[in-house]
């Protein structure tokens, strides 16, 4: 017999809280491994030495980056495609050069994704999306 997919599936009422818990603590657990892995490349290539990773549920911001080195970025970003990830992960990475959006800020961002523009389009554009 033929395999049969199924799209998407149902939660009955009085379980859908709880699988709202579930799905964001997964997105949360692959958000920490997707975005720690993408740090430690980028951080070795470029010579960023961030002090940790930590992932928040923020609802307006994708990322940000303390005065301590500690990188911060909502779950939400791992549902971008990854291109869009890097585009976020190195815009903080900068901020431990350039702690503001000055135009030496982003000519850094520039050197290292010279097409960084794209990708902050299509987050502007797409954001909104990227929930349960």
């Amino acid at each position: 017999p033929a395999l049969k997919f199924v799209d998407g599936f149902n939660l009955g009422n009085t379980a859908q809280t709880r699988g709202e818990r579930v799905f964001m603590q997964w997105y949360k657990e692959q958000a920490f491994s997707v975005f720690s892995e993408r740090v430690l490349i980028f951080s070795a290539q470029y010579g960023f030495l961030p002090k940790q990773v930590k992932i928040s549920s923020a609802r307006t911001r994708w990322g940000s980056c303390s005065p301590d080195g500690t990188l911060n970025f909502t779950w939400r970003l791992v549902m971008a495609p990854l291109d869009v990830v890097d585009y976020v992960i190195v815009h903080e990475l900068v901020h431990l050069r350039v702690k503001n959006h000055s135009s030496r800020f982003w000519k850094e961002v520039e050197k290292i994704m010279p097409d960084y523009k794209e990708r902050r389009k299509w987050l502007r554009l797409h954001g909104e999306e990227l929930s349960l």
